[in-house]
């Protein structure tokens, strides 16, 4: 089971189809949010566990959303680096825009650039049959 798990969640080899996509990530966001809400729940306590819980939860949701992201990518037939630009790009002109005063801006963009990225994995189909990347998944 935790094989399959970490197949599902964390790797970045293969394709998947949309459904799984979107799937794993509606599995995904509860135990993020959950692992986030402890770390809420715990700051009146202990602020350094409130951040630690945080920060794991940001890297757990990272992760996963990349890894879908990637793995997405490769059922277009694209390369993976692509998408991971594309969020580090979103999270980058997010961030970067707070800090040079560009706040508002840079955050319009980045929730357009997130959204772009999201339409494109979410909603385009993927390559029909096999491509370098692994095998057609609608075909399992």
């Amino acid at each position: 089971m935790l094989e399959r798990l970490a197949a599902d969640y964390f790797s970045w080899r293969g394709r998947i189809r949309r459904r799984s996509y979107w799937l794993r990530s509606l599995a995904a966001a509860p135990v993020v949010g959950a692992v986030a809400g402890l770390g809420a729940l715990v700051r009146p306590f202990s602020p350094a566990a409130a951040i630690a819980l945080a920060a794991l939860a940001i890297c757990i949701g990272g992760w996963i959303c990349a890894t879908l992201v990637v793995r997405r990518f490769h059922d277009h037939g694209r390369h993976g680096w692509i998408g991971l630009a594309a969020l580090f790009a979103a999270a980058l002109i997010g961030s970067a825009g707070h800090w040079v005063g560009a706040g508002l801006p840079a955050m319009t963009l980045s929730s357009v650039v997130g959204l772009a990225l999201s339409i494109y994995v979410g909603f385009v189909p993927g390559m029909r049959g096999p491509n370098a990347y692994g095998p057609d998944p609608v075909a399992d």
